[in-house]
């Protein structure tokens, strides 16, 4: 019996924003409020120049208050420095109003600068500079309200890099969509059960691919309907993968989340699904 499998692809990278505070004893990386204290964060924060610089870890401050003053959080104004677990800053970022205004500086696990971002009233503007693991600068980017202008790209022994082409580059499987779409078609095999019982649907899978292409962290979120065989199937399939080309943005490999669904269908219409027996 031959068989038909369609797949279809969705590369979301994800990505997070800074939100409005509320009043809340933890605060999580991006000093948002949160209500799991293990999700919470080291950090410092300037509230403005009139007020003290105080260092607070996991909600407490080190002189034991347990809590921010409703005064210092209602709008975040000033410079917050985020230290990481062995109070190393890694993270510093301006605000005028709840909203990113300044320089953003963020740095790599070894204290090296990765990126400076300027912000006015909460977009990119002006000068961005992004820097690679070794301190060479990556990219050169010029932004006007949140638009990008001009750009510069530099490979990691400094030299100008003429080849890439964006500064965002989403992970790829090699060859293409094409070449996935013809591997998976190759690879997957239609579960017995599945084809017995006239079970179709889709398996949708979450991964990583990291920075080197490799994949991890398969996940299915949402599998086909009475059929943990085809679920099991899509998984071996994915794990079996060559490596990624993996995201790239300022001119920097990074790791992504990729969505794949991949659609299970049999090729003789004319058969009727029937419901799986005796579960």
């Amino acid at each position: 019996m031959r068989h038909l499998l369609s797949v279809f692809l969705l590369c979301s990278i994800s990505s997070a924003f800074l939100a409005q505070d509320t009043i809340a004893t933890y605060f999580d990386i991006l000093g948002n409020p949160t209500t799991n204290v293990y999700a919470s964060t080291f950090f410092r924060s300037k509230i403005s120049s009139s007020k003290p610089t105080k260092t607070y870890y996991w909600g407490e401050s080190t002189n034991g208050n347990m809590a921010f003053k409703p005064s210092q959080i209602s709008k975040k104004n000033g410079i917050f420095v985020f230290l990481n677990r062995e109070g190393e800053i890694f993270w510093e970022i301006s605000f005028r109003d709840n909203k990113l205004h300044g320089e953003m500086i963020k740095r790599y696990e070894d204290g090296k600068v990765s990126e400076r971002e300027n912000f006015k009233n909460g977009v990119r503007d002006s000068t961005c500079t992004y820097y690679h693991k070794n301190g060479v600068i990556s990219s050169i980017e010029i932004y006007k309200e949140d638009s990008l202008i001009s750009y510069t790209f530099f490979s990691e022994d400094g030299q100008r890099d003429t080849v890439s082409t964006s500064t965002e580059i989403n992970a790829e499987f090699p060859g293409g969509l094409k070449a996935l779409t013809r591997y998976l078609a190759d690879s997957i095999q239609y579960p017995q059960a599945a084809i017995e019982l006239g079970i179709e649907g889709k398996c949708f899978l979450q991964f990583q691919v990291d920075e080197t292409g490799k994949i991890s962290d398969i996940q299915v979120m949402r599998g086909v309907p009475d059929c943990p065989e085809c679920d099991a199937e899509s998984v071996r399939v994915v794990k079996a993968m060559p490596n990624w080309t993996p995201s790239k943005m300022h001119n920097r490999y990074c790791s992504s989340v990729f969505n794949l669904p991949i659609s299970f269908k049999l090729w003789n219409g004319e058969e009727v699904k029937k419901k799986r027996r005796n579960k």
